[in-house]
């Protein structure tokens, strides 16, 4: 089998074999192959299960599958769903489980995998996102291929622009291109491929430059984490052609950063240095069939095959398996990407989100910008803003000032002022000066003046002296004297005496007296007798009857 260059990106192209079902003729299938437009599942009532099957036309090496979503985003993204492999399109083999996954705002879903043989990618949808009152899915674009290198670096590079980057270039006339050195020098580049894979071979190619400048002799090392280097293979006194790409096999080794150590050779003018065309890297496809064992020792553990333990997918929860130092899970969280949390924007207060320290909520609190509160201008009334202790409202009153209240000035009548304690108005009052009152002086009757508790006109009043009244003498009849209960005319009458009345003599007709029920002339009348009235005789013409 040709070694497999998984150094540059890239992504293969196939053609749409199978599919469960389409919305309309815009939304097919096969616009998950093309740059625009997107395939819509139909609309369902009913959680239904979709896939879609991509077909490369033959076994192709994959590390990497890539997932877009379509311009609605998240929200049409696949709730639960699976990616499977295949050679023949019979049997099938998961690659990735999803449950429950939240796609990231703006972002795509990326699988890297361990490299391997395969003619068919199936996208199978367990469960699609209800939108609105239906279930359905909306997919950008599938792809499926070679990730590719993450970054590339040197030691070192001239001030000509010769970059390592020009090294994946593979342009004619571009190279990478050391710092030049008086005397000879080490140099070294390193490539990252950001992710695990089975190491079985480096490309080197020299420059089509005179001279060259490849290196004479040279090392290349292997690392899973940047700490334990592996040998790969070593040269020493190398003579390479211009403009020649040289393939160095290797052991299988498990590598995510490959190393090229390398001593400088003269150049022109006297100068030392390096020059590289081309460096790539070429890895052994994952086969199920067996393990890679690197002499005695046990195999490194992958997602895939056991080793001293199985390995978990990014994001795998299976039973029996470890989460690897690389899971997003454990990875630092950021406001765009989870982590053992996803960190919230500053002031975003959307539950499941983890406000971080620096989140202007927990600030000092100021006039123009909230902390934990926002704090209130001088005298500042509106609501959901805190007074400050510096706040006039919260000094000491004066009468020109307010505080908490205006004081009102000694003896002001204002409205919203508060009277103070030394107020001349709540001072006991006197008769020359008001304190809650004025008192009336000693007899005295002026409105808004307070008769005093020993004022004359509440004593017990005499016949000489009014108190609350001034007593008549014995019979007197005077204008404002009151009639004590002595007096003769409360008596009961008789005939010598006033009482309330005087009575009369019987008979008596004189003025002031009254007639008493046994006066003769409240007797009957009889022709003899006059009673009330007499009666005449028979021919009588007395006046008197």
């Amino acid at each position: 089998m040709e070694p497999v260059n998984v150094s540059l990106r890239k992504i293969h192209g196939g053609t749409v074999s199978a599919f469960s079902s389409r919305l309309d003729e815009e939304h097919a299938p096969s616009a998950v192959l093309a740059d625009e437009g997107y395939w819509s599942t139909q609309k369902s009532n009913s959680i239904v299960s979709e896939f879609v099957i991509i077909d490369f036309g033959d076994a192709v090496p994959v590390d990497c599958v890539e997932i877009s979503p379509s311009p609605s985003g998240k929200t049409t993204f696949p709730h639960d769903f699976r990616i499977e492999a295949s050679t023949d399109g019979m049997v099938w083999r998961v690659i990735q489980s999803e449950r429950k996954y939240e796609l990231e705002e703006s972002l795509i879903y990326r699988l890297d995998v361990p490299l391997a043989l395969m003619r068919f990618i199936r996208l199978y949808i367990v469960r699609p996102r209800k939108t609105g009152a239906k279930f359905f899915s909306e997919i950008g674009t599938i792809r499926a291929g070679i990730g590719g290198a993450r970054d590339l670096n040197a030691s070192s590079h001239s001030s000509y622009g010769f970059a390592p980057a020009r090294l994946l270039e593979g342009g004619d006339g571009t190279y990478w291109e050391s710092e030049m050195h008086a005397g000879p020098s080490r140099e070294h580049v390193e490539m990252d491929l950001g992710r695990v894979l089975q190491v079985n071979g480096i490309w080197l190619a020299s420059a089509g430059v005179t001279p060259h400048g490849f290196p004479e002799n040279f090392y290349v090392e292997a690392s899973t984490d940047r700490t334990v280097w592996a040998p790969l293979f070593e040269e020493k006194y190398f003579s390479a052609q211009p403009a020649t790409t040289y393939f160095h096999e290797a052991a299988v080794t498990p590598a995510r950063y490959v190393r090229v150590e390398m001593s400088t050779v003269l150049l022109e003018a006297k100068n030392f240095g390096a020059r590289l065309a081309g460096f790539a890297v070429s890895a052994a496809p994952f086969e199920i069939a067996h393990t890679h064992n690197i002499g005695e020792l046990t195999p490194q553990a992958s997602i895939f095959q056991a080793g001293v333990v199985r390995l978990s997918r990014d994001g795998g929860d299976s039973l029996g398996t470890v989460v690897q130092a690389s899971d997003r899970r454990l990875s630092d969280a950021t406001t765009v990407f989870k982590g053992i949390v996803q960190l919230a924007e500053d002031g975003d207060d959307r539950p499941g989100f983890a406000v971080q320290s620096s989140d202007s909520r927990f600030k000092p609190a100021s006039e123009l910008r909230p902390g934990v509160v926002r704090l209130a201008y001088d005298r500042e009334n509106k609501p959901g803003v805190a007074v400050q202790a510096s706040d006039s409202r919260l000094e000491e009153a004066t009468e020109k000032t307010y505080g908490i209240v205006r004081l009102c000035s000694d003896g002001v009548y204002s409205d919203m002022s508060v009277v103070r304690g030394g107020d001349s108005r709540l001072k006991k009052g006197t008769t020359t000066s008001h304190g809650i009152c004025r008192l009336a002086d000693d007899g005295e009757n002026n409105p808004e003046c307070v008769v005093q508790g020993n004022d004359r006109r509440l004593r017990d009043g005499t016949t000489i002296n009014k108190g609350i009244v001034e007593l008549a003498e014995d019979g007197e009849d005077g204008e404002s004297v009151a009639v004590q209960g002595n007096d003769r005319r409360l008596k009961d009458a008789t005939t010598m005496a006033k009482g309330i009345v005087e009575l009369a003599e019987d008979g008596e007709d004189a003025e002031g007296v009254a007639v008493q029920g046994n006066d003769r002339r409240l007797k009957n009348a009889s022709e003899t007798e006059k009673g009330i009235l007499r009666f005449a005789k028979d021919g009588e013409g007395s006046a008197q009857t």
